[in-house]
């Protein structure tokens, strides 16, 4: 990895589980951010050793985002070896749907500790830095899989997705005018499946692409705060 920042402009990126990561990263350091990314696994260290061997800077952190002290040591390794962050691109919240027909009390403790409670966290330890460098969040939801719009278990992917939305219109009001605070909604990515692809009025599967395309507008949309911008070819989240 880069030993010295190639930047001014600083983004942390949470990973979250699936492939839209990737060129969400990938896109930050084509628009010249120094990137720090976090989250488990062997994937962000090999994402930050590609980004390095173009000559652009990136690190990694480790911690766990559902664990409010590894949140708060991240934004405190930031402070001290980067000493600025311009951009949060959360990307970490996870919804895993239930297995069984109907929410229990179990399934909503987990989606509000894995969903919802790490968005606030991270926010709240990111305030302090990007507000001096009037920055920006951008909070990316879980697209959702088969089967999530509707059925036994659209019940909770609404309310995570539903409960990213009103965090995101809150923080953008309590952190204003410094900190812009947006989300991105992505419905369901590069599916073949004709029947799901003809519910979308746009009538064509989403890519990853699609997604990247809505990132590289928020990061320069400074008059757009607040916003929920879905990514779904038509349909409705």
């Amino acid at each position: 990895m880069a030993r010295g920042r190639t930047s001014d402009r600083v983004a942390l990126v949470t990973l979250g589980a699936g492939e839209l990561g990737r060129p969400l990263v990938i896109e930050l350091a084509r628009q010249g951010y120094s990137t720090v990314i976090a989250g488990p696994g062997p994937v962000p260290r090999a994402l930050a050793d590609e980004i390095a061997a173009s000559g652009r800077y990136a690190r990694t952190l480790g911690g766990d985002v559902a664990d409010k002290v590894d949140v708060a040591a991240m934004f405190a390794s930031i402070e001290q070896q980067e000493g600025r962050l311009d951009l949060l691109l959360f990307h970490a919240g996870s919804f895993r749907a239930p297995e069984h027909d109907e929410p229990t009390p179990e399934d909503w403790q987990e989606l509000i500790g894995r969903a919802l409670t790490p968005a606030f966290t991270c926010c709240y330890h990111a305030r302090l830095l990007l507000r001096e460098a009037r920055g920006q969040v951008v909070l990316v939801a879980p697209p959702p899989s088969r089967g999530l719009y509707a059925g036994p278990h659209a019940t909770a992917w609404r309310v995570a997705h539903g409960g990213l939305r009103e965090l995101t219109r809150s923080l953008a009001g309590v952190y204003a005018p410094n900190i812009r605070v947006n989300l991105i909604s992505p419905g369901r990515l590069g599916t073949s499946d004709p029947d799901q692809t003809a519910v979308v009025p746009l009538l064509r599967p989403g890519s990853t692409e699609d997604v990247v395309g809505a990132l590289r507008y928020l990061l320069e949309a400074s008059w757009v705060t607040g916003v929920d911008l879905e990514v779904a070819g038509g349909v409705r989240l």
